[in-house]
């Protein structure tokens, strides 16, 4: 169960990862060790695709590798087509009750799938704050939660501004003892 877990964790990252407008190759990577595909080999096919075109970026040739162990991951989890009145929809074999050993499993990755496939959509996006895949309900969004997005908004404020005019109040403070200080001296002599 972890290491379906895992696994399906690496995956859905991934694709968070691959739809967020200025992937980062780094959180690339930690996705693709969770994944357990066939090939072991994606750190070689990063460089052969590096090489291959030098204009290319490190974010371009990791999401490169990854779809390509995404879609290799997610064929192993077809999905059927099903007739309905607005003609035939493709969903995951909806088998719940794993009589055929399939279980939950291959319904969480038909809908993995789909999100993958689908480009109009808002996507599955990476909180900065926590870390956890959610689905965006909005354009823009950044974090999973109200709290997140105010905890990073508040922390990008401090990082922005805080952390100067906390430094700036400190100069002016020390400043300010110095010359009490310097004046407590004169006066006692």
């Amino acid at each position: 169960l972890r290491f379906e877990q895992r696994t399906f964790s690496g995956a859905a990252r991934l694709v968070a990862e691959i739809q967020c407008d200025k992937p980062d190759p780094e959180r690339i990577f930690n996705c693709l060790v969770q994944l357990q595909t066939e090939r072991k080999d994606s750190f070689s096919r990063f460089a052969r695709s590096l090489s291959l075109n030098s204009d290319r970026t490190l974010a371009d040739a990791a999401c490169e590798v990854a779809e390509s162990d995404l879609c290799e991951l997610l064929d192993r989890f077809p999905a059927r087509l099903f007739p309905t009145t607005a003609g035939p929809v493709e969903f995951p074999p909806m088998d719940l009750r794993g009589s055929r050993g399939r279980g939950v499993k291959h319904v969480l990755y038909g809908f993995l799938r789909l999100e993958y496939l689908r480009k109009d959509r808002l996507g599955l996006g990476l909180c900065p704050k926590c870390n956890e895949v959610f689905a965006k309900e909005r354009r823009g969004a950044v974090c999973c939660s109200e709290l997140c997005s105010k905890q990073h908004r508040s922390l990008k404020y401090y990082l922005e501004h805080g952390r100067a005019r906390r430094q700036k109040r400190a100069a002016t403070a020390k400043q300010h003892h110095s010359r009490t200080t310097a004046s407590t001296k004169r006066n006692r002599t």
